[in-house]
């Protein structure tokens, strides 16, 4: 039996948001560039949105206590997943800059959706301003994980896996941010964030290529 066909919910388990979360994000673990597993992921994610939506949630943040318990953070991570979806497997740019703007609603900090709606933006971009977008997201992607990482002391980060993994998210940002800058020439911006990111760079000016080694 496929891991598809496994996951049929029970009638309980589909009115669970926090269960077809889970759902959906294990097929995308045990089941990377599947088709046919995608309209069962989605359809998991859609559900557990909808169920959600509506429901008077406040805003969420970092703290000790961030986990997908709290409703406020679920939707948001499932907005993201879905606007994932949506980017690395289905292609649909205009869907998951959707998603990915419904993500930071709820969770205005979130780092691994502004990372993501940076990412989008960049390769659907057709102009400077679209651009100067993507930038704006992926900065404070790098912003607010830099902040988060010293926070109480780097307590947040060290006791709570959901904030440790922002920070992760905000690296992978960084990352990006620096292929950005330097395809704008913007090659000193890029040599603080790849310093910070422990890499030496050699930047060709003619192609504005960039060739790293890990320091």
């Amino acid at each position: 039996m496929s891991a598809a066909k496994r996951a049929k919910t029970s009638s309980s388990d589909s009115a669970d948001p926090l269960k077809l979360y889970k759902q959906a994000t294990r097929l995308l673990r045990q089941l990377p560039n599947d088709p046919a597993s995608d309209a069962v992921v989605s359809d998991r994610l859609i559900t557990a949105i909808a169920l959600l939506t509506g429901q008077a949630l406040e805003t969420v943040d970092h703290s000790l206590d961030l986990n997908y318990e709290d409703p406020a953070f679920l939707l948001a991570s499932a907005h993201l997943q879905l606007g994932l979806l949506h980017h690395s497997r289905q292609d649909d740019l205009a869907a998951a800059q959707k998603q990915l703007h419904s993500s930071l609603q709820h969770f205005p900090k979130f780092v691994a959706a502004h990372s993501a709606l940076g990412q989008v933006l960049k390769a659907d971009a057709s102009s400077a301003e679209q651009l100067s977008e993507a930038e704006q997201h992926l900065q404070q992607a790098v912003s607010i994980s830099e902040a988060l990482a010293v926070a109480e002391d780097g307590l947040l980060v060290d006791s709570n896996r959901a904030c440790a993994a922002e920070v992760e998210a905000g690296e992978n940002a960084r990352a990006v941010l620096v292929m950005l800058l330097c395809q704008a020439g913007r090659d000193k911006e890029a040599a603080e964030h790849l310093t910070v990111l422990g890499c030496k760079v050699r930047l060709s000016r003619e192609v504005r290529g960039i060739q790293m080694q890990m320091g």
